[in-house]
């Protein structure tokens, strides 16, 4: 099952007026066992007059709101705090400077384009004077800029967000129009560690596809890329997971994805599908802390399984160590410390809505 949403705003966004109350009880009545809230930070964005929205966060309130949620809610689900920061090529100063003050606090960072050189691909005005194509293309050509001059971010969130509001639609995007810059881009965030997102909040805006599209997915995967976070970009409680075990599971899965990330103090921790057993080890690569990597689906001997569920752990646990060594001694990453723990996750079903059941990630 999905476990984790990690794209929601709340009364915190501009674009919202979601209680964060309700955004926690609705994630608890889905049974998810953690979420992450990403308001909008949009640095130097542009007051529209029409809606007033200037999408800047109150840092302080936000932290000191879930802080108190946190208090209430704790023992029945992780809240984690995250923020999506609009990017351009011109506030990558201001981007740092807000990557180093929250870094406390902060658990995790989407850097999203909502503006093009000051335009916002969301009106009409910002293709005028050129084809669908060149706005496109020019939408992609602002994110290469951004990747280039700003590191402060995790994912790039809903990487082909411009198609949403294309006047002919999604028939417009063919990968062949844009792939040589999408490969551009890809080459410089897969070194660096950076990822992408399924995203599916266009799928309750009307799109029959959640941003990015599969060919962008598949040539993330083919240039290498793993880091890849699910979220809803809800801006309401009933969006929360929409669509995580039916498209996003199937998208993920059918180009071969053996996993999604989570994160957690801007630290990566990956989830795999078919989980029943979940181990964590904290990895230290070339000597310096990089990620939490959390290894998922490890098929314990039954009866081992009967010995932990009925409190006989050290055995279960030495035969899991043993699976794990074997594992990190074939790869780049040596083990600094360990942390091992076994997280059994409970038979719930998400539901999108009351009636709407979707089905686990895994193949029970």
């Amino acid at each position: 099952m999905i476990i984790c949403d990690s794209h929601i705003h709340s009364e915190f966004s501009s674009d919202s007026s979601a209680p964060l109350d309700s955004i926690i009880q609705k994630a608890i009545q889905l049974g998810i066992p953690k979420i992450c809230l990403t308001d909008h930070h949009d640095i130097d964005f542009p007051i529209n007059p029409e809606d007033g929205f200037d999408f800047q966060l109150d840092f302080d309130s936000y932290f000191a709101a879930i802080d108190e949620i946190r208090h209430r809610y704790g023992d029945r689900i992780d809240v984690r705090s995250g923020v999506e920061l609009g990017l351009m090529n011109t506030v990558a100063g201001k981007a740092r400077d807000i990557a180093d003050k929250y870094k406390n606090e902060l658990d995790f960072i989407i850097g999203s384009s909502h503006l093009v050189r000051g335009l916002d691909p969301y009106y009409p005005a910002y293709y005028e004077g050129r084809t669908e194509i060149e706005g496109i293309r020019d939408y992609f050509e602002s994110i290469l800029e951004n990747v280039t001059l700003i590191d402060d971010f995790d994912v790039y969130g809903h990487l082909d967000y411009v198609v949403r509001y294309c006047p002919s639609g999604e028939k417009i995007f063919r990968m062949a129009d844009y792939n040589d810059v999408l490969e551009q881009i890809f080459k410089i965030i897969i070194p660096k560690g950076k990822g992408i997102e399924i995203n599916t909040g266009s799928l309750y805006k009307n799109m029959s596809y959640a941003h990015p599209h599969m060919d962008i997915l598949k040539l993330y995967k083919d240039m290498g890329g793993e880091i890849i976070t699910v979220g809803s970009d809800a801006h309401k409680p009933e969006y929360l997971c929409y669509d995580f075990e039916t498209y996003a599971r199937d998208a993920l899965t059918s180009l071969g994805y053996r996993y999604y990330c989570t994160f957690k103090t801007r630290i990566q921790s990956a989830v795999k599908k078919n989980c029943k057993i979940s181990i964590y080890l904290y990895t230290y690569k070339y000597k310096k802390m990089e990620h939490i990597r959390q290894f998922n689906g490890l098929y314990v001997p039954s009866f081992l399984y009967r010995k932990f569920n009925s409190g006989s752990h050290l055995t279960a646990l030495f035969v899991s160590y043993l699976i794990m060594y074997c594992f990190l001694y074939s790869t780049d990453y040596v083990v600094y410390h360990e942390c091992l723990f076994f997280s059994f996750f409970q038979d719930n079903r998400l539901r999108r809505h009351p009636d709407h059941h979707i089905s686990h990630l895994g193949n029970n």
